[in-house]
């Protein structure tokens, strides 16, 4: 595992669970996925959602926070209503110390809607607000982290494909499913270069890599 490209994927097979723990070793900054036939597309990537005004605020400080690695969001979150000048300037702050401009996009779109003033009312199902709420995969390369697959084999062929060009050496992601605009601009659906340690390390039981279509074993 050490002597290969750190930019390749690996997929680790055998019969016993020291797959994972071996993965966790290399990968330090990992986030564990564990599948099964039951993971679909929604899951992994993501899922249109409704908000509420208060609670969208909520959402888009929380990707942010998330995003530009800014602890304490249970504390200052509370401060939102009370203080938001105060956590935009630190918001700000952050985003001036961040030398990482892979997603500048995301930052400054979440940014406006967290600090637009809200026009609407929150008891009212017209006025909900429509977000794109990250699933586990998505969730992990917005925070800088590798990922670790266990089980892969399981999951069904058509929700591993749409994963392609992110388990190939370019590792983007093509953001379609973003109909709202949460993370992405209508012109600029697509995430690359986000992380520069990035790495996908996936395990399967013995025997199981059979299940897996060539693309993907490529």
């Amino acid at each position: 595992m050490k002597l290969s490209n750190y930019d390749k994927p690996l997929l680790l097979n055998g019969s016993t669970c020291y797959k994972t723990y071996a993965a966790e070793r290399i990968l330090t900054n990992s986030d564990v996925v564990s599948l099964n036939q039951e993971s679909t597309i929604p899951q992994l990537l993501g899922v249109t959602f409704f908000y509420p005004p208060k609670e969208d605020k909520k959402f888009c400080m929380k990707q942010l926070y998330d995003i530009l690695r800014i602890p304490n969001f249970e504390i200052d979150v509370k401060k939102l209503e009370t203080s938001p000048k105060e956590i935009k300037n630190n918001i700000i702050k952050e985003i001036e110390n961040n030398q990482d401009s892979s997603f500048i996009n995301s930052i400054n779109i979440l940014k406006k809607k967290l600090f637009e003033p809200e026009k609407i009312n929150e008891k009212s199902l017209i006025n909900m607000i429509i977000e794109f709420k990250p699933g586990l995969i998505l969730e992990a390369i917005l925070t800088k982290k590798s990922l670790i697959l266990k089980n892969m084999p399981q999951v069904k062929t058509i929700v591993l494909e749409r994963f392609n060009e992110l388990f190939s050496g370019k590792h983007n992601l093509t953001l379609v499913e973003d109909i709202p605009g949460t993370f992405t601009t209508k012109n600029e659906k697509e995430f690359r270069n986000f992380n520069a340690n990035f790495r996908v390390i996936a395990t399967c039981k013995a025997g199981e890599e059979s299940k897996l279509s060539e693309a993907l074993l490529s």
